[in-house]
């Protein structure tokens, strides 16, 4: 029985043989074709072992016959299928390839930009900590620079205050050595002396102003106003021994004289205290609690 299938086309057939075992690109290399002719061929080559047993049984009218418009022979649908599935797995191969190439380049771009990042917030911390530690150095080396300042004024004003302090006292132990029965020339030596010295230490009081602003600049503003205290309490004392030494120009001195005198010293002394205790805390190793606002 004739299967309808011509010598001529021989060579067709085997290339359409091979269409139905290969995968089109496996084809187009093998034939050195171009992958859509290869595509081409599959598509047109169909089930043919199914289409000469289909022939064989009668289930098919030869070719030139009228075909009934019925559903398609199970050969087509099959060969529709392998070429479905042939074509899906190459997608499923394509696609996979591509995704994974994306999800490895996006892993790595990922993997770079938290590295970086990393890098960046250990860079950044490494930065505020030094930052941190070089404001602690310079705090520190202001506090030590303001504390030798401060004492450097403190000590000036306290010995230049010793200095009017001592004048005077030198002066009221000249008045206090003159008794009534002294030979005139030693009781005029004595006076004159005791004038000397208060006129010196009214001389030396002037420095203590000049002193007294150093404090005040150098601050806290407790010790400008303990170093104006200590200023202050040496006025009563200058006019302590002025009193006398008025009495004694005029032989009317009394031992109240000598007593006011011996008071308004002790109290600028203890002024003078004051301002020492007060200059010990500032320049304390933590200065921050009495510095000015």
């Amino acid at each position: 029985m004739a299967l309808d299938v011509r010598g001529t086309t021989t060579r067709s057939t085997a290339l359409f043989q091979l269409a139905t075992e290969l995968p089109a690109a496996v084809l187009a290399r093998t034939l050195g074709v171009h992958i859509t002719v290869a595509v081409k061929w599959q598509a047109a080559s169909g089930d043919w072992p199914a289409y000469v047993a289909d022939v064989s049984n009668g289930n098919l009218q030869r070719p030139g016959r009228e075909a009934k418009p019925t559903i398609a022979p199970h050969w087509q649908r099959a060969t529709l299928d392998h070429q479905n599935h042939a074509m899906d797995a190459g997608l499923a191969g394509l696609l996979g390839g591509i995704i994974g190439a994306a999800v490895g380049a996006l892993g790595a771009t990922a993997s770079a930009w938290i590295t970086g990042r990393k890098a960046e917030q250990q860079a950044q911390i490494q930065s505020e900590a030094q930052l941190g530690q070089a404001r602690l150095q310079i705090d520190a080396e202001r506090t030590r620079a303001l504390r030798e300042s401060r004492k450097s004024a403190y000590l000036a004003f306290a010995e230049s205050w010793h200095l009017v302090y001592g004048t005077l006292s030198e002066a009221g132990i000249k008045l206090g050595g003159i008794e009534a029965s002294d030979p005139p020339e030693e009781r005029e030596e004595r006076r004159r002396a005791a004038r000397h010295l208060w006129n010196e230490a009214r001389a030396l009081n002037r420095s203590l102003d000049r002193l007294q602003h150093v404090v005040y600049v150098e601050g806290p503003h407790q010790m400008g106003g303990a170093a104006q205290a200590a200023t202050g309490a040496l006025v009563p004392y200058f006019r302590a021994v002025l009193d006398w030494l008025h009495s004694v120009d005029h032989g009317t001195e009394t031992p109240q004289q000598r007593s006011d005198q011996g008071r308004a010293g002790s109290d600028a002394y203890g002024k003078l205290l004051e301002f020492l205790y007060a200059s010990s805390d500032a320049v304390s190793p933590d200065i921050s609690g009495i510095t000015d606002p």
